[in-house]
This record gives C-alpha cells, structure tokens and sequence, in this order.
C-alpha cells in the first residue's frame, strides 16, 4: 500500500514573515496534514529566503535531526553555549534528553530537513541532553546510496528500529527491499520517478506498507531520502 502526500497538500508555514519557509509532510497535530505515526513525530523541509534566525526554543525527551541539503546553516544550544557551522552534507542530532534550548540561523539560498522520532520518553527524559554533528564524510556511501542511521554509520539513534538513507540517482532504475513489520517513508529531494506506477515529483512524500519491494523508475537526475521504521512500537507514544 502506498499512500502519497504531494508538496501542494503538505502544512505550509514560515519563520520571521516568510524569512524561512518550509513544508511539513508531517506537522503538528493541530497543524493537519498526516501527524505523527510509526516514531517520527514531526518532518519540515525548511529553505532560508533571507539571512534569518530561528530564536532560542527548548525541547525535551525527543530525538530531533537535521540534515543540510544544500547551502550553510549555524546552529546554537545551551548545553555547548557556541554558534556553530554546517554545510551542505551534514547532520546535527541533538537528544534532547532533560531539556535542551537551542536556536538555527539559516543563510538566504540554504535547505535542512528537520526531523523528530520519538524514543521512549520514560527513559529520555532522565538523561542528560546531547549534542553530536555528522560530516558528511563520516557516513558509510555505496554506489550513491549514503546510510545515515543503520550498519556502520555513526549515527546512533535511541529511537527504536529506525534506518534512514539518501540516493542520489542518475537516469537508471532501482529497487529498494522491504520488510512488511517496516513502513517505509520516502521524501524527493529532487528529480522526477516512478514508484509502483505512483508519479513523484521534487518535494512529492508517500508512505509504504506491507509491499514486498519498491521498484523505482528513474527519469532524470535526482536524490531520495527515505527512513525504515517499525509499524508497532515497544513502548509509548503519547
């Protein structure tokens, strides 16, 4: 089964009067759209307009990753209590643990993903908070396909079973294999492809479940990020 969430339904909104812009394919609750399922909580695709500044905002007990597309992003916390830098490629993932307040300048022309998991909250939110970034170098990469949590990345998350990978694809086919105790979520970064029969443009989401595998046709040069994670979970949600 696949169920498709194209840019033009996805939550829309913007930071500092439309400075940064973003589209969800998983917001809020109050926000619409598809919320929360599996342990992903929350999904933007943000792009910096201008120079601008999300200011300082606390999070707790979630697992909260941010992935640079494309241009430069700086990125501030109260636990390393410095400005740093991340360009294209890299990974920032902050457990918040016990509680965490950090805030991101975005450059004018720079694009993150930003994307929360749930862990279980009764163990997090008693421990201290973390901050770790990821070079892009640092990620194990086998014929475009970049793992960004599973074997051998760095990347540990306390989120249960959850893998997540890039693609960059030029003008071939390929397959992804599935495991139907796994829902797949796969977001278009960019290019145009085809996933059983099911059209996806640039920015286009869709969920897969219970299929046996993905076979994804290619018609121009792009790149995919799509994360594994478990249908039922061993502990709560809320």
């Amino acid at each position: 089964m696949i169920t498709k969430l194209p840019y033009t339904e996805q939550v829309k909104g913007n930071f500092n009067n439309g400075e940064i812009i973003e589209n969800k394919p998983i917001g809020f609750p109050q926000e619409g759209g598809l919320g929360k399922y599996s342990n992903i909580f929350y999904w933007a695709n943000a792009i910096g307009m201008e120079d601008s500044t999300i200011g300082l905002h606390p999070h707790r007990g979630f697992e909260i990753m941010s992935i640079v597309l494309e241009g430069n992003i700086k990125h501030y916390d109260t636990l390393l209590q410095k400005w740093i830098a991340l360009k294209k490629g890299d990974i920032q993932l902050i457990k918040s643990g016990s509680g965490i307040s950090h805030a991101e300048a975005l450059e004018k022309g720079s694009r993150i993903f930003q994307i929360w998991f749930y862990p279980d909250l009764r163990k997090t939110l008693l421990h201290k908070p973390t901050y770790n970034d990821y070079n892009n170098d640092m990620l194990p990469n086998t014929d475009g396909i970049t793992t960004i949590v599973g074997k051998d990345s760095p990347i540990k998350l306390e989120s249960e079973g959850v893998e997540m990978f890039k693609i960059e694809f030029e003008n071939k086919s390929f397959q992804i294999e599935c495991d139907k105790d796994y829902c797949y979520s796969l977001y278009l970064i960019k290019g145009a492809i085809k996933i059983q029969q099911v059209d996806m443009q640039k920015d286009d989401f869709i969920i897969v479940e219970s299929e046996k595998s993905l076979h994804i046709e290619v018609s121009d040069v792009g790149c995919l990020l799509y994360i594994k994670s478990p249908k039922i979970i061993s502990y709560p949600t809320y």
